[in-house]
């Protein structure tokens, strides 16, 4: 997985750095959405009154996936953020392996169909 940060007012410092990459290592739990191809972004943004935004994105094969948070402290949006990708991570990989399921499922069924046909003409 490769992660990039950037920072829209001024240069990305290196705690900034390594409480992505400390955050982001939670993902990797998810190997149908995160492989090492996967690109992760997070672009960090100061607005108005100290506030920051946040954005996190995946790039992945099987979905990009997007979170945006606001708030005063930069490190807990992070965590937040990474909540928010992990919650989507976690909903992709239920899809995925449910239509895995569906599909083996229907294999089966269609396997004992045939069984059913074969005993019926004999």
């Amino acid at each position: 997985m490769k992660i990039t940060i950037f920072n829209r007012d001024g240069d990305v410092t290196k705690p900034m750095e390594e409480i992505v990459i400390k955050k982001c290592k939670s993902l990797e739990s998810f190997p149908l959405v995160i492989k090492d191809d996967t690109e992760i972004r997070f672009e960090v943004e100061h607005k108005k009154n100290n506030k920051f935004k946040v954005e996190g994105t995946i790039i992945s094969n099987k979905e990009t996936l997007h979170a945006k948070v606001y708030g005063l402290d930069y490190y807990e949006l992070v965590g937040e953020c990474v909540d928010k990708l992990t919650r989507q991570a976690r909903k992709v990989k239920t899809k995925v392996t449910s239509k895995k399921i569906k599909k083996k499922k229907e294999e089966e069924s269609l396997d004992d169909l045939e069984e059913l046909n074969e005993i019926l003409d004999n």
